[in-house]
């Protein structure tokens, strides 16, 4: 199967540099077709933008952050382990990520639905991550790919500077990540 990708970056008008470095990224380092989408995200929340895009997106998607870097090969190796692992492509694949090395599924690629039902509108943008790889794991439906390699540049590993954008997305981090007990909780009631 030949893949098409759809690369989806949202992004914000104070990250112009670092959009502009990972689209130069993407141009060198992509071997396979694909087309990129980028939104600028006015939404206050990476989920609300994410799940706007995929709402006219039925195919592959590789979601990425404007504070990445992608290396040579990243995609197709990505694309090759996924679909060997998930021929139906009912699973989810995320790239090298030095922050958590596999444990969080931060930037995952996969056909839209799948994205779409395990990325949850109830979080705006912290925690919304482990829920989806929580859920994924469950399932066995996701596959770590340190191979394909990605840098992620980010505040918390010392690669950029805090900035507005940051700065948005911490002041709801204490709300999702009491959406992710209740909703942790809820589901293990459920299943007692």
């Amino acid at each position: 199967m030949k893949p098409f990708i759809y690369i989806i970056i949202p992004t914000t008008k104070e990250r112009r540099e670092q959009t502009d470095r990972l689209l130069t990224s993407i141009r060198e380092n992509t071997d396979i077709p694909h087309a990129v989408v980028l939104y600028e995200n006015d939404d206050k929340g990476w989920v609300v933008a994410l799940h706007r895009v995929l709402a006219g997106i039925e195919g592959y998607v590789m979601l990425l952050g404007c504070d990445t870097v992608v290396h040579e090969g990243w995609l197709s190796t990505l694309w090759k382990a996924f679909i060997k692992k998930f021929p139906k492509g009912e699973g989810v694949a995320e790239p090298y990520n030095e922050l958590w090395n596999g444990k969080l599924c931060q930037h995952p690629m996969g056909h839209s639905s799948v994205i779409k039902q395990y990325l949850d509108r109830d979080f705006i943008h912290n925690w919304s991550d482990n829920w989806m790889t929580d859920r994924l794991n469950e399932k066995k439906l996701y596959l770590y790919v340190p191979e394909a390699k990605i840098e992620h540049r980010h505040w918390i590993n010392g690669k950029a500077a805090m900035d507005k954008t940051y700065q948005t997305l911490m002041e709801s981090s204490d709300r999702d990540r009491e959406t992710y007990i209740r909703k942790t909780n809820e589901l293990h009631d459920k299943t007692r």
